[in-house]
């Protein structure tokens, strides 16, 4: 169980550490240096030798000081600026050794020869060094569009729920890892699973894939129960692993009625964080194994009220530890959950984790909702539209006007209202019906409760 208060102050997320979805994307290639300095700094190495050589009166360190300067060039700047730092350096050597009489001009050429190929091969490294770049920003570009169609970056509001997902790899070099998420709209309302891949590297992403894969297909099969999705992915997902792998992971399901069901296998529990600021841990009643161990969990349900947000995250949260090797406790950073948007929410809570724990050693994704207070217009033509259910809806007094004769009835929203709109009757819509109905049909209505009301929790009061 948790317990903990929303706090006001909001710390600003600072820079990303590792790749991820839904942040900074990490940089795959090594980036071009744009820095002037470095370019001063290397054309002035040859200039300050020939001063050198000019005041000192000799000349077998000057050389090799002007076949340094192209050979860094080379390994920063484009070929066309490595060219001209080798033309500058010819331009500075030449005349500075043919100047002194020392040696015999047949030996000074042989000297200024003998920094030509170094010079030339500056020109080639750099040449090279870009053909390089230019096929690994191709390649991660593919890898990039790869990685982001395993894990995509989530709309912000899927099935008339609003959320934001946040992912970090552990790898600098990498968007994706061994954890995974995924939400979508199926016909039972928002369907999501959030889970972590046992390993790292490309078996876990190549098992992360799968189980993405089998979860989209098995959320959207035409009556499958929140059981039957998890035995789907399961099955699909054993179909992949070693005899060793497994995947931790929890399948919720969000429908119109704000009633959130979960699966648990073997992931760590969810937290709930209602909008007074009281926040708690959806542990499973009865724990299961893991993805690819057979597992059986038992559908818990829990009834939302609306504005409570659901905070879903891996193990790579909880683990990290501080300096003096602490855990990171989200009992005491999961206020920072409340106010605002979704989005700004999560910045806030991996702030705090990054301020926390230095480095991260583990993967990390963390997926928050929200539960509506209106309930989504059903879209004509998909299976949304047999959805029946409404969010449930603070109580509030309503009064049905009769004509002369009648009585008024005054009464609180209350169950049997909503069963009735779960039925299709449509109870807001009655009570705008009978504002606006004629004296005939009213009297009809006049002679009893209203409709769906037990006679006994019906009060009445003269309207005259």
């Amino acid at each position: 169980m948790l317990s903990g208060t929303p706090r006001a102050a909001a710390c600003d997320f600072g820079r990303t550490r590792g790749g991820g979805v839904g942040g900074a994307a990490p940089r795959l290639y090594p980036p071009r240096v744009r820095r002037p300095w470095i370019l001063a700094a290397l054309l002035a190495l040859p200039a300050l030798a020939t001063v050198a050589q000019a005041a000192v009166g000799t000349r077998f360190l000057s050389l090799s000081v002007y076949a340094f300067a192209p050979l860094v060039a080379s390994m920063l700047f484009r070929w066309r600026l490595t060219a001209v730092c080798c033309a500058y350096v010819l331009a500075l050597a030449v005349p500075m050794t043919l100047a002194d009489d020392t040696f015999s001009p047949l030996v000074d050429l042989a000297r200024v020869t003998s920094v030509v190929p170094l010079l030339v091969l500056a020109v080639v490294n750099a040449v090279l060094r870009e053909r390089r770049e230019a096929r690994l920003r191709d390649v991660t570009a593919v890898a990039r569009v790869a990685q982001d169609a395993i894990l995509r970056e989530l709309p912000p509001v899927v099935a008339g729920v609003p959320l934001a997902a946040r992912y970090r790899s552990a790898a600098a070099e990498s968007r994706v890892g061994g954890d995974l998420y995924e939400a979508v709209a199926a016909p039972a309302g928002l369907r999501l699973v959030v889970g972590d891949v046992r390993g790292k590297g490309l078996e876990a992403v190549r098992t992360a894939a799968h189980t993405v894969a089998a979860f989209r297909e098995a959320a959207h099969a035409p009556g499958a129960s929140l059981p039957d999705v998890v035995a789907a992915v399961d099955a699909s997902t054993s179909r992949h692993l070693g005899e060793e792998d497994f995947v931790t992971a929890v399948v919720a399901e969000l429908t119109d009625a704000g009633v959130l069901r979960l699966a648990n296998c073997g992931h760590p529990a969810p937290v709930v964080l209602t909008p007074d600021g009281r926040a708690a841990e959806l542990a499973p009643a009865r724990p299961t194994t893991p993805l690819g161990l057979g597992p059986r969990p038992v559908v818990e349900e829990h009834q939302l009220a609306p504005g409570t947000r659901v905070l879903f995250y891996s193990d790579g949260l909880i683990e990290a530890r501080d300096r003096a090797g602490a855990f990171f406790s989200l009992d005491q950073h999961v206020g920072v959950l409340a106010g605002g948007s979704l989005t700004s929410a999560l910045d806030r809570l991996l702030a705090e984790h990054a301020s926390f724990s230095r480095s991260l050693a583990d993967d990390l994704v963390v997926l928050v909702l929200e539960v509506p207070a209106v309930l989504p217009q059903p879209r004509p033509g998909r299976a949304g539209a047999q959805r029946a259910g409404a969010w449930p809806v603070p109580p509030r007094t309503i009064t049905i006007r009769l004509p002369r004769g009648g009585r008024p009835s005054a009464r609180a929203w209350g169950p049997a209202d909503d069963a009735a709109v779960a039925a299709g009757s449509g109870a807001r819509a009655g009570q705008t019906s009978q504002t606006s109905r004629s004296p005939r049909t009213s009297q009809t209505s006049s002679s009893g409760p209203c409709p769906g009301i037990p006679a006994s929790s019906a009060r009445t009061s003269d309207s005259r």
